[in-house]
């Protein structure tokens, strides 16, 4: 009898081993999720917006009392075949109680680019904006041109362009002025280590009836 039992646990034992290796149990599909090739890259999610707000400001006192503050922001909204940039800024400085430097604008960039490689682009700009120091009461241009994108990466982003504008000038004094000009312009964001980005923007103008009237 005792023999029997002894057997008969043995075979029972030796069936349900065998029940488990013929069903799937979990390690199965974990081998087989292992085995899958990972998701292919889908590439840059769009549309994609950032921007960055920088502030400062320099208080002196003592033999000379002055003050310096500054407000800058970019606004970036990347979509597949277009961008969008929005900039505004703030200076103002003022030196033994007198002001010396009054300035701030915005200005709105649209880039549409011609091939899904995001390169080539044309573009249509605008700004508004004033100049203390120079006399402007206020200070606005519209123009387009074409650029290109030599370098997208979160590393380092460059690109590079040239156009025309139309600027219309109005002086603190009644007088105004208005002139075409041929533009140049780059824009560079370089992460130089995490989360430590260098970033210049630059916007030259030339008169095209008189090289010597540049604006940058």
């Amino acid at each position: 009898m005792t023999t029997s039992l002894v057997v008969s646990g043995l075979l029972s034992l030796l069936a349900a081993s065998e029940k488990n290796l013929e069903t799937p149990g979990d390690a199965v599909p974990v081998v087989a999720r292992q085995d899958e090739a990972p998701p292919a890259d889908e590439g840059p999610k769009y549309p994609n917006w950032s921007g960055a707000v920088d502030i400062g400001i320099v208080q002196k006192q003592g033999n000379t009392e002055s003050i310096n503050g500054t407000l800058a922001s970019k606004i970036v909204g990347d979509y597949e075949m277009s961008r969008t940039t929005i900039t505004s800024w703030w200076l103002y400085e003022e030196n033994q109680g007198s002001l010396t430097e009054r300035r701030y604008g915005t200005r709105g960039k649209y880039d549409w680019f011609l091939s899904e490689k995001r390169h080539s682009y044309l573009f249509g700009q605008g700004q508004v904006g004033t100049d203390y120091s120079a006399n402007v009461d206020i200070r606005y241009f519209a123009g387009a041109g074409a650029g290109y994108v030599w370098s997208d990466t979160e590393k380092l982003r460059f690109s590079t362009d040239v156009g025309v504008n139309y600027l219309i000038e109005e002086f603190r004094d009644g007088t105004d002025d208005d002139r075409g000009n041929y533009t140049l312009g780059y824009d560079i964001d370089w992460t130089v280590v995490k989360k430590t980005v260098y970033e210049s923007q630059f916007l030259g103008q030339m008169g095209m009836s008189d090289s010597d009237d540049v604006l940058v």
